[in-house]
């Protein structure tokens, strides 16, 4: 292998390696609101809801829960949430809005008229 070949290979190999990655995992690029969250308040299994988040912007809640989102959509600073809730046994569609105050890997702060709801992931 003469210099060239030397240089050539050198600096294609660590390209090479960057573009066909070491996973098939989609790289990490910050916090999410995809994915699952339950209530941080600590309930007994039987009463915690489970949220789930879905990449394309629909959301599926715990089977039976008094309220179910169905929707959601981010701004920077925002979350609308969409879906119903039981009133009288009644369900009855929402649409609202929350300032999102805090997202990291494990924590979700969601704020609406000084009330706020801690969400943490399962």
């Amino acid at each position: 292998m003469n210099r060239r070949q030397f240089v050539s290979a050198a600096l294609t190999l660590p390209v090479f390696a960057m573009v066909n990655g070491c996973s098939t995992e989609e790289p990490y690029r910050g916090p999410t609101v995809v994915g699952q969250w339950i209530d941080a308040k600590p309930l007994p299994p039987e009463q915690t809801i489970v949220f789930d988040f879905l990449p394309d912007g629909s959301a599926t809640t715990t089977k039976g829960a008094p309220w179910a989102i169905e929707s959601w959509s981010l701004t920077v600073d925002t979350i609308t949430l969409s879906g119903t809730y039981l009133k009288n046994g009644v369900r009855q569609r929402f649409k609202t809005t929350y300032n999102l105050r805090e997202l990291t890997l494990n924590t979700l702060l969601l704020e609406q008229n000084g009330k706020f709801l801690r969400f943490i992931r399962p």
